[in-house]
């Protein structure tokens, strides 16, 4: 038995240093592919480890989310992450030599925040301006400009609308109207949205070209933001 702890602690050790090698690469983002790697090789220790049956789900978890097709690797709540399970096995290190191995950690804890982090990070979001120009002689643009955004409310978080038609209902729109939005749809769906109200001649849409790690929460908007208080003028 104790022969078997000795070699579980080794492990425990090897994860160690993998993460005290990896985290400071993904926090640079230096050699990310790299860091990748190491913490991978983690999750291959997790499954060795006999002493609390949590870490082996922790492992799949860590697994899933240091995945090529993660949307959430790079951001500052994934290296808490990393860092949290990095304290945790040092933690075990620690009481090893006045207790033994523990027969249970804080795995499952981990465990669950890790779990969020997995939804967190399927609803990471891109960030899109639209373009939307009205008919030139259709008199009630301010309606059309509403309907546009009252259907876009059902898949967007708006950043700005430029005029703001929720102050001011009478607006100019003969040079159109810009909205800045964060989506998890495809530019298609948008531009599709938009330029399915009446009226409307066109619709351009551009993508941020830089990489968004942007989530979309439940509630979707805090109290006080500019899409809480479009929400709020387009449910009235």
């Amino acid at each position: 038995m104790a022969e078997s702890n000795q070699q579980e602690l080794e492990l425990v050790n090897q994860a160690i240093s993998l993460l005290e090698s990896a985290l400071p690469q993904i926090v640079t983002g230096s050699q990310h592919t790299e860091a990748i790697e190491q913490i991978l090789q983690v999750c291959g220790i997790f499954k060795e480890l006999e002493f609390d049956e949590n870490l082996k789900s922790l492992g799949v978890t860590l697994k899933i989310l240091s995945s090529g097709q993660s949307q959430i690797l790079g951001t500052v709540t994934y290296q808490a992450f990393i860092l949290d399970i990095l304290e945790l096995l040092t933690k075990i290190v620690d009481n090893n030599e006045t207790q033994g191995l523990p027969e249970s950690t804080e795995a499952t804890k981990l465990q669950t925040i890790g779990e969020f982090l997995i939804r967190l990070a399927g609803r990471a979001t891109n960030r899109y301006k639209l373009n939307v120009h009205f008919e030139p002689d259709y008199e009630a643009k301010g309606i059309r400009a509403f309907m546009v955004l009252k259907e876009l409310n059902e898949c967007v978080r708006f950043l700005n609308v430029n005029p703001d038609i929720s102050i001011n209902q009478s607006a100019n729109l003969d040079s159109g109207l810009e909205i800045d939005v964060l989506s998890q749809e495809n530019p298609d769906e948008l531009y599709k949205i938009a330029g399915s109200i009446l009226e409307v001649k066109n619709v351009q849409i551009f993508t941020e070209t830089k990489p968004q790690f942007v989530t979309m929460l439940d509630p979707p908007f805090s109290p006080g933001s500019f899409d809480s208080k479009m929400n709020e003028f387009l449910n009235k």
